[in-house]
């Protein structure tokens, strides 16, 4: 199902998983992308958006916990002679959400709050129903980790552009009957932009502030990020760079989003600079202890679902994604902007990370050329070993095989089956019509792809006997023994 009217927002909520941030799509230069020297880099970024009519973009670098490079390519607007700079205003979209993860967290360390604690401690009751609220409460770590059980926010909430400065609860309560948890909570991750919405409201019950406000006061000032914020003066608007359609030329006026904590920030290169190394150096700005380790290190790893419970540490944590360059695992999130596409990530192998934006709804663009970034800070990292394989039994991979039915989506069920089969000891998947793929065992329950240097994939049975397939997003329980023909 893909909603009319603004159907790149919708496009974009899974331009935000890692099938998008991991793409492999490649363009006429990019065998320029993998030569080590910055100069090289950069030159191939700004040639292909050149080549793809894109009007502005903003990159800073970071290798070795040192800033290398930050700054703008291209102009403000196509026909403008302003050239994009590090005080260039720009819209970061979901990535956002990194930061109201960062504000509710930091909450934790302030006061005596919990992120297991059931949300109706913080939230009405009445803005959403969960008919497993006895026994599956929805925690504020759920909302997080998006795993609360919630589809996406429906197409009149995506379309919702009345007003900059309308109040959270006021919006969250127009739309409250349209907000289901839809699986039981605390089982599958599945991506949600209202999972955030709660989450700020939440920020702004518990310190009594608007989110805004908490934001501004909280992070932003503390951080030095003197530029960022959720709403333009007139004056901001001259600063802003003009997002642009797929096509590259094609404006997109400016979105007031209806929650701003899934998306609402606007900043600057120069602003997101110290949010990337206060994450690179474990909660450390400006030679203090700002944040606690184990915080960041929270927001990095996932907890509340069946595969994290399972022991995988793979999968989206308190507002940042995980995934696997060359071996190497990278840290954080991309947003959409309605015209603006960015990503940041980070690597503890090395301690280097990047912040990227482009002004066109261009993902096959931005795809690229996250993989040249991601291979320029890794091209000294030695090759990561992959996990040897574990060699199941017979009933083992018996119990694995079968037809899975998917039991998550985000804007409407899907038919799309998942099977299981087995060619003596190895295993493989296949979804729907499409090809197989190659599962390889590092235990019992948790799984790799080839090429791969950790488990990415958890199978397992749950209380009630059934068995679950969890794999990013895709989410599918078993509903029949392996059929020997297909």
């Amino acid at each position: 199902m893909v909603f009319a009217g603004r159907a790149r927002t919708v496009c974009l909520l899974l331009a935000l998983t890692l099938s998008g941030l991991v793409s492999t799509v490649s363009f006429a230069a990019e065998s320029h992308a993998d030569n080590h020297d910055l100069t090289a880099l950069i030159t191939h970024i700004d040639q292909l958006r050149e080549r793809k009519r894109i009007a502005g973009a903003g990159l800073l670098l970071v290798e070795g916990g040192k800033t290398t490079f930050i700054d703008g390519l291209g102009t403000l607007a196509h026909g403008s002679r302003q050239a994009v700079t590090p005080e260039t205003l720009l819209r970061i979209g979901s990535i956002t959400k990194s930061f109201t993860a960062l504000g509710l967290l930091k909450l934790t360390e302030e006061k005596t709050i919990s992120l297991d604690a059931p949300l109706r401690q913080w939230i009405p009751s009445e803005l959403f129903h969960n008919p497993w609220a006895d026994s599956n409460p929805v925690t504020l770590a759920q909302l997080l980790e998006h795993s609360a059980g919630f589809s996406d926010i429906s197409k009149a909430e995506f379309d919702d552009n009345d007003g900059e400065r309308v109040r959270l609860l006021a919006n969250l309560s127009r739309y409250k009957e349209q907000h289901r948890v839809q699986w039981r909570p605390g089982y599958y991750h599945s991506y949600s932009n209202l999972g955030a919405a709660l989450a700020g409201l939440a920020i702004e019950n518990i310190s009594r502030q608007s989110y805004e406000a908490f934001m501004e006061k909280n992070i932003f000032e503390p951080l030095g990020m003197r530029n960022a914020g959720f709403f333009l003066s007139p004056e901001d608007r001259t600063e802003l760079a003009t997002g642009y359609d797929s096509d590259g030329v094609t404006p997109i006026p400016y979105w007031h989003m209806v929650y701003r904590p899934f998306g609402g920030i606007n900043l600057t290169l120069r602003d997101m600079q110290p949010f990337l190394l206060m994450l690179l150096n474990r909660g450390v700005h400006n030679g203090e202890q700002w944040m606690s380790p184990a915080l960041i290190e929270r927001m990095e790893t996932p907890q509340t679902t069946m595969a994290a419970r399972s022991g995988l540490g793979y999968g989206y944590g308190a507002g940042s994604y995980q995934w696997l360059r060359r071996g190497v695992v990278f840290h954080g999130h991309g947003g959409d902007a309605d015209g603006y596409l960015s990503r940041y990530a980070y690597t503890r192998q090395n301690d280097s990370g990047y912040f990227l934006v482009i002004t066109a709804y261009q993902n096959k663009v931005i795809a690229s050329m996250t993989r040249a970034i991601e291979r320029y800070l890794t091209r000294d990292v030695p090759p990561v070993a992959e996990p040897p394989a574990q060699r199941l039994t017979v009933s083992q991979i018996a119990r694995l095989t079968g037809r899975y039915e998917k039991q998550t989506h985000r804007f409407g069920p899907s038919d799309t089956a998942l099977f299981i089969s087995s060619e003596g000891a190895d295993l493989f998947t296949r979804r729907g019509a499409g090809d197989r793929r190659r599962l390889i065992p590092i235990n019992e329950k948790h799984f790799r792809r080839p090429g791969e240097t950790m488990a990415t994939i958890a199978i397992m049975q749950t209380d009630h006997g059934d068995m679950i397939y969890a794999e990013d997003s895709q989410n599918y329980q078993r509903v029949s023994a392996a059929d020997k023909s297909q």
